[in-house]
């Protein structure tokens, strides 16, 4: 719900604002202006306020994981876990640190992967460096690689009892 107009910006009640400008370009090509919306928190908002108001956001734009990836973009901005930010919601963020999360939560609103955004992906128990350069390793990929080392564990340990039964006693007789 919006509280105030102030010049080009909405605020509202959670601690955002939303500006509008417009652009160069050209809608359907019918020469009206594009009006595009710019997402912005409140100076001096905490932790808290943060990651709610771009839970909402991020939320109302169709992308399934709004709070988690809220929380990973602002954690990776804080360089906290996201333990630290639900035990430290009163802590106002900075100009510097407000600034950069919005700047994330912008790409993220324009569907940047969140692992390009924070630049690591945790892929079988490793922290991998990403960015746009490479493909971000999918979960369903983690089990294929527990397929393949169970193969490899299957073909492993038959090859180990057709090596030991070849004579009884592992060793292998020339002839």
């Amino acid at each position: 719900m919006i509280s105030e107009v102030k010049g080009n910006s909405m605020a509202n009640h959670n601690g955002t604002t939303l500006s509008n400008y417009v652009s160069n370009g050209r809608v359907n090509g019918h020469g009206a202006p594009a009006l595009h919306y710019s997402w912005q928190l409140e100076r001096g908002s905490t932790v808290g306020v943060a990651l709610h108001a771009a839970t909402r956001r991020i939320k109302g734009s169709g992308i399934d994981t709004p709070k988690l990836d809220s929380e990973l973009m602002l954690g990776h901005v804080l360089g906290w876990t996201r333990t630290q930010l639900y035990t430290h919601m009163d802590r106002p963020l900075d100009d510097m640190e407000r600034e950069a999360f919005e700047q994330l939560v912008e790409r993220r609103l324009a569907y940047e992967p969140v692992a390009y955004l924070v630049g690591q992906k945790f892929f079988y128990g490793l922290d991998l460096f990403v960015d746009r350069r490479v493909l971000i390793p999918r979960p369903e990929t983690e089990l294929l690689v527990d397929l393949a080392l169970d193969i490899i564990m299957q073909a492993d340990q038959s090859a180990a009892r057709a090596s030991y039964s070849n004579d009884g006693d592992g060793a292998h007789s020339e002839a």
